[in-house]
């Protein structure tokens, strides 16, 4: 029996369909699905409490910011720059991100103590993403420090950079 040759074409027209069909449904599958969402712990953060030092930042005064990020590329800037920086760009930041973030700012003099401080409710509402603090140090370093779980962070300003902790 002879197969003539535009079924033999029709035949293997169909199976490269198939194959092609099949390779799109494998590619579809595999670059959809994409790396999940880094996970966002609820900030729980109320209040804090500042110390530093005497002689801290060479004796000068340091601007102390704590950022409150409600956009996700406002948050990849900030987590990749230094308080200097920070505090250079703050406003251009509040321009290109004016419901992106908030910030609460203190200026603190070597040997001064903050005692607990509640921090307002419409600065860390519940749609944060990320929070940090920055503090402005005349030595170099990045001097900036994410704000995880805790509930009261301690900030510690040194000599020449700060330490952030659960307070007690």
């Amino acid at each position: 029996r002879r197969v003539s040759r535009a079924k033999i074409f029709r035949v293997g027209a169909i199976k490269r369909i198939i194959h092609l069909c099949l390779l799109g449904i494998l590619l579809a599958s595999t670059s959809c699905s994409s790396a999940p969402e880094e996970e966002i712990p609820a900030l729980r953060l109320s209040a804090i409490i500042i110390e530093a030092e005497p002689g801290a930042n060479g004796n000068y005064p340091i601007a102390v910011d704590f950022v409150f990020i409600y956009d996700k590329s406002m948050r990849q800037q900030v987590a990749g720059i230094t308080a200097a920086d920070w505090f250079q760009r703050r406003d251009q930041f509040k321009r290109d991100f004016p419901v992106g973030f908030r910030s609460w700012s203190w200026e603190v003099v070597p040997g001064q103590r903050i005692a607990r401080t509640q921090i307002p409710r419409q600065v860390r509402h519940d749609d944060v993403i990320a929070s940090f603090v920055l503090a402005r140090y005349y030595t170099p370093g990045d001097h900036r420090a994410r704000i995880l779980e805790e509930a009261e962070i301690l900030v510690k300003l040194g000599q020449q950079d700060f330490t952030l902790k659960a307070a007690q």
